[in-house]
């Protein structure tokens, strides 16, 4: 196990594109640490860049107290998990395992023993003597795991390793990385544009957008107390508002006046943003949660099985999702209807439109 240190690192593709710009991060001996954004945010140039792949143009990248960003990529004794399993399809499920162990002078026995042991890991010990070519995709994608382990790593590396896949596989080799990791304890850097596959595997999520970190922190962090306006938007479903506090020490939104608590702290003209599944609906004869309660019109329906996504359209035009877990059939032929809603006050994060910063309080 290791820990890893980046600080001030840059890098630039010509003279105006900056993949990475002053990146500091740390990652913790022994976590699953997964890097986040969308294509172009940089998330594989730094990826890369502690590979050694790619030469920072400056910064510095540390592995457990010892600079490596000028050692050659093959002495940074880092495992490499690549998209397109990259095996060798001329080799054997266990010569392949095996490559990197021969390239260190590991022989004989100890080569054997190894490469069964790592095999036995991904669920592959009946395989070993079969061709790349006779495998699934999640099939080779584990070979490409069992050789990158094999090396006895102090880091690994995985660079989008499911996204050849298809769904059911993706979900079901993601638990089982998740659980090799933990198993072996070697930390981890993990790149992905899948939100829900971030949450599900990380310990930390570093969420990246045009070569900024935006922000670090837990999954629960990450989902629940966005820090930055991209971060919430990015990360899940969320619904945002322009609001402004009004004369009467109300919120001014949807093109009314509403009672709520007092924010001095949120700018004169702010963003307010809600998660769908932070949205109630007003049943007739039910209790009736405090907080912004606004009139809409169901302008579409979409069933999703475990639950149900609204879209509504208050009066003044704005779109609100709001989404229902386990709906019921009334629930589920309401398009064109009139829909109730409340919004609860705690419920609402507040940005600053201007810098994209969260502010006012944050809630529990």
């Amino acid at each position: 196990m290791a820990s890893v240190e980046i600080r001030g690192l840059e890098k630039s593709y010509g003279s105006t594109v900056k993949a990475l710009q002053d990146i500091d991060i740390h990652i913790e001996s022994g976590s699953f640490f997964t890097l986040l954004g969308p294509s172009g945010c940089g998330k594989t140039t730094l990826l890369r860049s502690i590979a050694g792949f790619l030469t920072p143009d400056r910064g510095e990248i540390h592995i457990d107290g010892q600079r490596i960003d000028t050692v050659p990529a093959h002495r940074r004794d880092i495992g490499m998990v690549f998209q397109d399993y990259a095996i060798f399809p001329h080799l054997s499920v266990a010569d392949n395992v095996g490559f990197g162990l021969k390239n260190r002078g590991v022989s004989g026995q100890a080569l054997r023993q190894r490469v069964a042991e790592a095999l036995a890991t991904v669920q592959l010990d009946a395989y070993a003597e079969r061709m790349p070519t006779a495998l699934s995709g999640g099939q080779q994608q584990r070979v490409g795991l069992a050789r990158a382990m094999v090396i006895r790593p102090q880091l690994l590396l995985m660079d989008e390793p499911l996204s050849n896949l298809d769904a059911k596989l993706r979900l079901e080799l993601r638990e089982d990385i998740r659980d090799i990791q933990k198993q072996l304890g070697i930390t981890t850097v993990y790149v992905t544009h899948d939100q829900e596959e971030a949450l599900v595997i990380s310990d930390r999520i570093c969420v990246m957008n045009k070569g900024v970190v935006e922000q670090i922190g837990t999954p629960w962090e990450i989902y629940k107390i966005p820090q930055r306006r991209f971060v919430a938007g990015f990360v899940g479903s969320m619904n945002f508002f322009p609001a402004q506090h009004d004369s009467r020490g109300g919120i001014a939104m949807f093109g009314g006046s509403f009672a709520g608590p007092t924010l001095a702290s949120v700018p004169a003209a702010a963003e307010a943003a809600v998660r769908p599944e932070d949205i109630s609906i007003v049943r007739p004869g039910a209790a009736v949660p405090a907080g912004l309660r606004l009139a809409t019109t169901v302008a579409k329906l979409s069933f999703m099985g475990r639950e149900a996504q609204y879209t509504l359209k208050a009066a003044d035009g704005s779109i609100v999702l709001v989404h229902l877990p386990n709906p019921e059939l009334s629930l589920l032929s309401l398009s064109g209807h009139a829909m109730e809603i409340v919004i609860p006050w705690e419920r609402i994060i507040w940005f600053d439109p201007a810098s994209g910063d969260r502010v006012g309080a944050v809630a529990a």
